[in-house]
């Protein structure tokens, strides 16, 4: 629901550990204070890093990327230039 949080949200979607999640959300610029923040309140930008933090929270051995620098900050773009860089598998980006 909208009203959900950000952490339980990612949660119910992966088999990986509460503390990856974190990690990986903190990389991609969620403080752990907004990580209770219901869905309902992110702005744009929130909602794409929420977005593609999902994409590294599902097991695949490939991510097709649409634009995926679109609406997000410098900051961001740069949190997920390393998770590319880490991602065993194959990247495609459109």
């Amino acid at each position: 629901t909208s009203e959900e949080s950000i952490i339980r949200f990612v949660m119910r979607q992966t088999e990986f550990s509460e503390s990856l999640v974190r990690s990986l959300l903190n990389h991609l610029g969620f403080a752990q204070e907004t990580l209770t923040k219901p869905l309902c309140t992110l702005s744009g930008g929130e909602a794409t890093r929420l977005t593609i933090a999902l994409l590294f929270t599902k097991p695949s051995n490939v991510l097709l990327l649409d634009e995926p620098t679109n609406f997000i900050d410098m900051a961001t773009i740069e949190a997920l230039e390393k998770l590319m860089q880490i991602y065993p598998g194959t990247i495609l980006f459109t």
